[in-house]
């Protein structure tokens, strides 16, 4: 009973905070050159246990740690700073690989317990700093070269790549007859990280993309793409997620300048992805593919135009404010959609057929991103196109459970980009009709398939877009179909043998009556 409701217990407060810093500087105050006898080695991994106890405590409120963030990883970077500076003074000097790896394995924890972004951000980043993290990596005995060291390496490339963000000349750490020495160090670091699956391939990514986003680094951008397409074509799979993990950030954080100029290698890219069988079947390279295609996409158009008040757009395509005066913004009827949109929009809805449930999702939002920033006529275009996929395995006048069992894919990712369509408030009026009609179908999609049925994430699905109207969309426009709606949602919530499904059109149906005043009948217990 005791463990039951520590697991459900709810924190106001970081309240083991005293008891975290005892443990952690208990931890820091080791000397890592020297070997722990056993009493101290029992004693420092009891204090890495409690650790990583009290961050499995905090997982779920992590933000609870947010205003003691910097004074607890401060700290630990340091040490890994001092460690890595006494390394490349003194070479050859011997530490205690258990208590580097405990060091190492805090840090790791840190980051997974809130994410890189954040944590990384309290590391030491002065300009010294590069050689100091640059050479302690690269040295050919050090305890980075240790299989098992894998976390200090994950840590150091992320204490690299914010390095990497600092504006200064890598130049002025060259030597006079050396041009490019300190850049072509970086890169190869990373370089040689790519091909290793883990942690290491994500810092890796991560220090090469902010590498290449810098404006000193363009010359090795460029020979980078051009490598890039020759491991495509090699069929390394490792690599291959590598660099394109790579190119997925970059094309997130980089330039538009930098980035306008490699669109036709991008979609190059893309084709070979596509073309070569070995790459093609795995799910990893499948999911960047179609990550890497929606943000050149995005890249492609002009940004969103940020407004002083929370704005929607309506189902009639118009945009709103917060205030509900209905003035209408048409400024993106002006604008430019270049060519190579249709190609990778094409390439978008393949991928929202793909028998993955990652690559679907990545599509979904890609496109529903993407129509966030079309014109409206072309953005209802999309909405035809993605609502046309439901129609592709049906048989007209036929219920769903003659549908073939092909159809669990195209209809879940169907039925996912109508609800990042729907988030966004894309869905106009005139195609409400025609979305709630199939969302019917998708409610009570179940196939039977040997001795099992499938089509559990499809109704889940299906009440995620009905989830998502409610909460971005006119109460008006449902009016003629608010009785219909809650007989459906009902319906699935009581009966429907899978708990979550109950859960996710249950939430819908609460989100219908608390934000559409059409649906007070059922509050008033007059539905039958």
């Amino acid at each position: 009973m005791d463990e039951d409701s520590q697991e459900t217990r709810l924190f106001a407060a970081f309240e083991r905070h005293d008891e975290f810093v005892a443990a952690q500087n208990t931890l820091l105050a080791v000397d890592l050159f020297a070997e722990p006898s056993r009493g101290e080695e029992d004693m420092e991994l009891d204090c890495s246990r409690k650790l990583i106890m009290i961050f499995g405590e905090y997982q779920e409120q992590s933000y609870l740690l947010d205003p003691y963030l910097e004074s607890l990883v401060s700290p630990v970077a340091e040490c890994l700073r001092k460690y890595a500076m006494t390394c490349v003074n003194a070479r050859g000097a011997q530490s205690s690989p258990s208590r580097v790896e405990r060091l190492a394995d805090l840090l790791h924890n840190y980051i997974k317990f809130r994410g890189y972004k954040t944590i990384t951000r309290f590391f030491p980043h002065e300009v010294s700093d590069l050689s100091i993290a640059l050479d302690f990596i690269r040295l050919p005995s050090g305890p980075v070269k240790d299989p098992s060291q894998w976390g200090l390496r994950y840590a150091v490339l992320l204490w690299l790549s914010l390095i990497c963000r600092i504006p200064f000349d890598l130049q002025k750490f060259d030597d006079v007859s050396r041009s490019g020495e300190t850049a072509n160090a970086i890169e190869l670091v990373g370089k040689d990280r790519l091909n290793m699956a883990g942690l290491e391939r994500e810092g890796a990514a991560t220090l090469l993309a902010r590498f290449y986003a810098r404006k000193d680094t363009k010359q090795q951008f460029f020979s980078f793409v051009e490598w890039s397409i020759t491991v495509f074509r090699s069929s390394d799979v490792i690599l291959s997620i590598g660099v394109l993990q790579v190119l997925c950030e970059l094309v997130k954080s980089g330039s538009s300048e930098q980035l306008h100029a490699f669109t036709q290698q991008f979609l190059e890219i893309a084709d070979t992805l596509e073309q070569s069988t070995t790459l093609a079947s795995n799910t990893l390279v499948r999911k960047y593919r179609t990550k890497l295609l929606s943000r050149v996409a995005l890249r492609l158009m002009p940004p969103i135009v940020s407004r002083s008040k929370l704005t929607f757009r309506s189902l009639d395509g118009g945009i709103k404010n917060e205030t509900g005066d209905g003035n209408v913004d048409d400024d993106d009827e002006d604008i430019d959609v270049p060519e190579e949109i249709d190609t990778i929009l094409e390439s978008l809805f393949k991928s929202l057929q793909d028998k993955d449930t990652v690559v679907r999702w990545s599509a979904a939002k890609g496109i529903a991103r993407l129509s966030e920033r079309l014109p409206s006529d072309f953005s209802s275009q999309v909405l035809e196109t993605i609502l046309g996929l439901f129609s592709i395995h049906s048989v007209a006048g036929a219920s769903v459970y003659d549908t073939p069992a092909i159809a669990e894919a195209t209809w879940h990712g169907a039925s996912l980009a109508s609800a990042e369509m729907a988030r966004r408030g894309l869905i106009q009026t005139s195609a409400l009709g025609s979305l709630l009609g199939w969302l019917s179908k998708a409610l009570y999609f179940d196939i039977r398939k040997g001795a099992h049925s499938i089509g559990s994430n499809v109704r889940d699905a299906a009440a995620y877009v009905i989830w998502a109207l409610a909460r971005a969309q006119d109460p008006e426009s449902f009016s003629p179909y608010a009785r219909e709606l809650a007989q459906w949602l009902i319906s699935v919530a009581l009966f429907d043998r899978e708990i979550h499904i109950r859960r996710a059109a249950s939430a819908a149906f609460q989100e219908h009556v608390g934000r559409m005043v059409h649906l007070d009948v059922l509050v008033s217990g007059k539905l039958r």
